[in-house]
């Protein structure tokens, strides 16, 4: 009769335990959700003001690398800011389990390039004064009245500070990565956590470190850099012009490290894993079958940009 007591209680304990961690998780889950709906709803009042203003001014997400860190307390509770605006201390420090946090926000969502004006003035050295950019979410140029022939550069990119990597490296866990975009009259936005001793993201900073003048990793969105380095997704919110929540998927301890997409792949390492079959319908890889054979690309280190002109 005593054991059987025992047993109804240890069994009692565990359900408690696990409904405490449920309810836990169910009010981040829904704190960090109405986090990002209020400030998408900020970003959509700005996208409309973009849209109807006409003033050649880029609105919407701009300074959002400051919600970045705010939402990040948010997805991990217990976890606070720095206070410095100098980036003299990490982004964030979870005060319960002692982790350190980079925070990088990158929004891809850029001005784009009227063509109609490049054209014009494509035969003048300098575009010092011809403007050719045109606000993302304005309807048209308001130098030659284009609505719909632009380009649509998509280069943006975090910055790390490699220097500072290898500096802290034995304090530092995690970085985390937002990503946002918009396609289709959506908002998508996104987080990864790519750990700071990922063998790859390693040896992506250290190169940049020794082989060139500059300190700074420009490390590019969902590209072979970042997907090499081990990126796992904890949140992704696809969210309409409408304010409404298309989908939203959050889980901040996955571990599901996100699959390699084929496609950036290089020949060489496509022949060795016998992908090159044009009939090959497979799209992405797992990374653990990729992961000892993986190298960083060669890069131009200190490589001239062109000349740079006010327009």
């Amino acid at each position: 009769m005593i054991k059987l007591f025992n047993n109804y209680i240890q069994s009692y304990k565990t359900l408690t335990r696990t409904l405490t961690r449920t309810l836990t998780r169910t009010l981040t889950m829904e704190k960090t959700k109405a986090l990002l709906v209020r400030q998408l709803n900020y970003e959509i009042e700005k996208i409309v003001d973009e849209e109807n203003d006409n003033i050649n001014i880029s609105q919407a997400f701009d300074g959002i690398g400051k919600f970045g860190e705010i939402l990040v307390t948010s997805i991990f509770p217990g976890s606070i800011g720095s206070a410095s605006k100098g980036g003299c201390a990490f982004d964030n420090h979870c005060r319960t389990t002692n982790k350190k946090r980079e925070v990088k926000t990158c929004c891809i969502i850029q001005p784009k390039i009227c063509n109609k004006c490049v054209k014009i003035n494509k035969d003048q050295d300098d575009l010092q004064h011809n403007q050719v950019k045109v606000p993302f979410f304005q309807k048209k140029c308001i130098f030659c009245e284009e609505t719909e022939d632009f380009s649509y550069p998509k280069d943006s990119r975090f910055g790390i500070d490699c220097k500072a990597h290898f500096a802290y490296e034995s304090q530092l866990s995690e970085y985390i990565f937002h990503l946002i975009d918009y396609k289709d009259n959506k908002i998508i936005f996104e987080s990864f956590i790519i750990y700071s001793n990922n063998k790859y993201f390693r040896k992506m900073l250290a190169t940049q470190l020794e082989k060139s003048t500059s300190h700074h990793c420009n490390f590019m969105p969902k590209s072979h850099d970042f997907y090499s380095s081990g990126p796992i997704k904890i949140l992704e919110m696809i969210y309409t012009k409408d304010k409404e929540i298309e989908s939203f998927f959050f889980n901040p301890d996955n571990k599901e490290i996100c699959e390699y997409p084929i496609e950036l792949l290089s020949k060489d390492l496509k022949k060795s894993l016998d992908l090159q079959p044009s009939g090959n319908s497979q799209t992405h890889i797992a990374y653990e079958e990729l992961e000892s054979k993986l190298e960083p690309k060669k890069k131009n280190f200190g490589k001239l940009r062109g000349k740079v002109v006010r327009i």
